[in-house]
Parts: structure tokens; C-alpha cells; sequence
């Protein structure tokens, strides 16, 4: 009885991501009339990316609060994901919930090309993704 025990608890194990390694980078950003905060999230085996995601959250506040505004962020998020959505494996979408525009990026490194993964920096092992990401102008803090 005691085998199948250890056998569901590896099983549990393997299909939570046990062998998975992640690095997660965020940044925050912030003026008058608007809170803008960014994060990226990489899952490696091996030291090699194997899916990176990305959200991007824009918070309009006060004057920049507006129905105009909201829509032309939205417009420009969605700009965005339609030319993430033109590479084969990834995938994007723009969101809007009243003053809160988000931008959600997913890549799948196995089904992009090597051009590809090497324009959105795929290719990187963790440390160099953490160096790069933390030595931005953007200031990344990576965990």
C-alpha cells in the first residue's frame, strides 16, 4: 500500500510543474493620473524557457479617467495583441474592465521559430533573462 502512496504523491508532483523552474519578474510604474504595472512570468526545464507570459495592467485615474481615454488605451492594447496574435505561438488578448486596461500575452516556446525566440529573448538562460529584465530602463525586479 505504501508504493502507491509514494506513486500518487510523485504523480501529484509531476503533473503540479515539480519539475518546472520559473522566474517572475514585475514593475511598477506610476504618475498623477494613471498606475501601470507589469509583469512577466518564465517557465523553464532545463534552463530553457519552455512558456513566458506577459500582463501588462493600465489603471486611468482622475482627469485621464475617461470613456475616450479608456477607449484609446484599450485601442492601443488591442493593436498590440493583434500583432503579438500574427506569430505563430503566441497568443493575446486586450481586456478592459472600467478604468483598468489589460494586455495578456502567452508564448509557447516549443511552437515558435527560432527568429521568433530569439526576437522575444526565449533563447536566454535564467540568469541572463534575470540580468536583462532587472538591468532594463523599465527596472524590473525578478524573483
Amino acid at each position: 500500500m505504501k508504493k502507491y502512496g509514494v506513486l500518487v504523491v510523485l504523480a501529484m508532483f509531476c503533473l503540479t510543474g515539480c519539475g518546472n523552474n520559473r522566474l517572475v519578474c514585475t514593475m511598477e510604474n506610476s504618475g498623477t493620473n494613471y498606475e501601470m504595472s507589469q509583469k512577466y512570468t518564465f517557465t523553464f526545464a532545463k534552463d530553457k524557457i519552455t512558456k513566458a507570459t506577459m500582463q501588462t495592467t493600465t489603471i486611468l485615474k482622475e482627469d485621464l479617467n475617461t470613456e475616450e481615454n479608456i477607449d484609446m488605451y484599450y485601442q492601443t492594447a488591442q493593436s498590440a495583441a493583434d500583432e503579438y496574435n500574427a506569430v505563430e505561438g503566441i497568443e493575446a488578448k486586450a481586456s478592459t474592465r472600467q478604468n483598468r486596461i489589460t494586455l495578456s500575452v502567452e508564448m509557447k516556446s516549443a511552437a515558435m521559430s527560432e527568429d521568433d525566440k530569439e526576437e522575444y529573448l526565449l533563447n536566454e538562460s535564467k540568469e541572463e533573462t534575470k540580468k536583462i529584465l532587472e538591468e532594463s530602463e523599465e527596472g524590473f525586479t525578478c524573483k
